[in-house]
């Protein structure tokens, strides 16, 4: 596809995620020419980024993505590119990136309950693009005293970023967004009469708990286990 071939080297989240699937691209696209499933509808059930899902769309392999992710902080960051885009680029163009705000911020992520969604947004954005891996529990880039080698807005190119959500926000009505608990997502869309492809990522196993802020237990492993094997929809 030329488009393809055009955007190939290019980022298409504004997101910055551990684990990210956006570096399997080119097997996931072998995988659904090979199985004719090119123009299908695709699901991440634990999206984060959804790096993968974004370059699968908008080089049309697929013709819409349900991404869902049961932390409401990441929900909010992606109802809010989608659903307040302009208020967001705005925020996004004026803030001034520095510890201040970092500690700003992180405060907000501590309080959510205190917080609108749109507010939650611009917390999770900002720290996943100024925390070491873009990691929410992480530590700030360059360290509180700002001595590293690298600073605290060495991830934050406003510009590209903004450019990235606008490009985004063009095929908003083929992006469908939720916060359930994974099970609960997959068992919704095996209930749906289209064809959709599930992609299952669940958090790492054992890293999980010190990179994002919903992680999985031996537990839940097993349920998704036991579930995926009855799954009328292909994954």
């Amino acid at each position: 596809m030329e488009s393809d071939r055009r955007h190939e080297s290019h980022h298409y989240s504004p997101l910055r995620y551990p684990g990210g699937k956006a570096c399997i691209y080119p097997f996931v696209t072998k995988f659904l020419q090979e199985n004719e499933l090119v123009g299908t509808a695709y699901a991440e059930p634990y999206a984060g980024g959804s790096g993968l899902a974004l370059k699968l769309l908008m080089n049309e392999y697929v013709s819409h993505i349900y991404i869902n992710d049961f932390d409401y902080s990441i929900f909010c960051f992606w109802k809010a590119v989608l659903d307040d885009t302009v208020l967001f680029c705005d925020w996004l163009e004026d803030v001034s990136v520095t510890p201040s705000n970092w500690e700003f911020y992180k405060d907000i992520q501590r309080n959510q309950a205190a917080s609108d969604p749109l507010e939650i947004a611009k917390s999770t954005f900002f720290l996943n693009r100024t925390n070491v891996s873009g990691v929410l529990k992480g530590g700030m880039i360059g360290g509180i005293n700002q001595h590293g080698k690298y600073k605290i807005d060495a991830r934050f190119n406003k510009s590209d970023l903004i450019s990235r959500i606008q490009r985004i926000v063009r095929f908003r009505d083929r992006i469908t967004i939720s916060n359930k608990d994974g099970l609960r997502f997959i068992n919704l869309l095996d209930k749906k009469k289209e064809d959709i492809f599930i992609y299952l990522d669940p958090p790492y196993y054992q890293k999980g708990a010190d990179l994002y802020m919903n992680f999985f237990a031996d537990k839940d492993h097993q349920m998704l286990s036991k579930r995926v094997f009855s799954l009328s929809k292909k994954w």
